[in-house]
């Protein structure tokens, strides 16, 4: 009686475990393959020293552009270019927060009533996933880990050229 109900619970487990695999099988096939999303080509330039950045993100023209640079990998690696960070010492660039026609784009009143209309401020929480999903994406950094991103800027690659002084000849 015993080897009977051993039998059976045995023959029971691999019917269960059978059914089961097949299930699994079954249902991997008909899920569709997740595919990580396209990285964004380079949307805008970003310098945070100079006004007409924030204006971009202000202007709705732009606006969707200077998010999606901000918010793809690909794109981080202008902030560590030795150019970034002198154009915060350039005297012209800070001249350019002392010249009223740099601020047009956020005294113009057609921009507030832009930003004032609800279905804006909607439309910008539902474009959230897809800022999301590039965050995600694995390839999206590629290009920020990439060294030979910064040996470009450095030179640190390239072997300097062997200056061979001319003979004397006197």
């Amino acid at each position: 009686m015993i080897k009977k109900a051993i039998s059976v619970a045995i023959a029971s487990a691999l019917i269960t475990a059978s059914a089961v695999s097949f299930a699994v099988e079954t249902t991997e096939q008909q899920l569709p393959a997740i595919q990580a999303p396209a990285v964004q080509a380079p949307t805008a330039v970003f310098n945070p020293a100079s006004p007409a950045t924030y204006m971009g993100f202000i202007n709705p023209a732009t606006h969707q552009a200077y998010h999606k640079t901000m918010v793809n990998p690909g794109q981080w690696s202008q902030f560590m270019q030795p150019q970034f960070f002198m154009q915060m010492a350039d005297p012209s660039q800070m001249a350019q927060w002392m010249n009223p026609a740099s601020y047009q784009v956020m005294m113009n009143p057609a921009t507030y009533m832009y930003w004032m209309q609800p279905n804006v401020v909607m439309g910008e929480m539902a474009s959230a996933p897809t800022n999301a999903a590039t965050m995600m994406n694995p390839a999206g950094y590629m290009n920020f880990m990439n060294p030979a991103t910064y040996g470009a800027w450095t030179n640190m690659f390239q072997p300097a050229p062997q200056v061979i002084p001319p003979k004397d000849e006197g």
